[in-house]
């Protein structure tokens, strides 16, 4: 009885089939387990005109709105779910919005100049 060179090269197929997916699956498994994408913030921000909108998507507390030197501008006690606050802009440049473990910066450019007309 010979060995069949055949049969044992669709063996080794196989098995280095079976240890390719399993690298495969292992990889793809790590890789979910590790990726959690960042919890949904629960506001959102914007500046216009000077003034920084908060809109709140959950009730919010001790919603802080920051200028670059982290001096507080504004601050609120409660924003409401589903309501807006407004805080004036001391002047063009970055503002941070604090509320609670979230924070979210916004930047205010000013208006443009308007253009003279022709």
């Amino acid at each position: 009885m010979g060995v069949n060179l055949l049969g044992v090269g669709v063996l080794l197929l196989g098995v280095a089939a079976v240890v390719a997916v399993g690298i495969v699956l292992h990889a793809y498994f790590t890789m979910q387990m590790s990726y959690r994408p960042p919890p949904p913030s629960p506001f959102t921000a914007y500046c216009r005109n000077s003034v920084v909108v908060i809109s709140a998507y959950e009730d919010l507390t001790n919603v802080q709105v920051l200028d670059v030197n982290g001096t507080a501008v504004c601050a609120f006690d409660k924003i409401g779910r589903g309501s807006d606050e407004v805080c004036r802009a001391r002047g063009p440049g970055i503002y941070l919005i604090v509320a609670g473990g979230f924070k979210k910066a916004v930047d205010c450019v000013p208006p443009p100049a308007p253009s003279p007309a022709d």
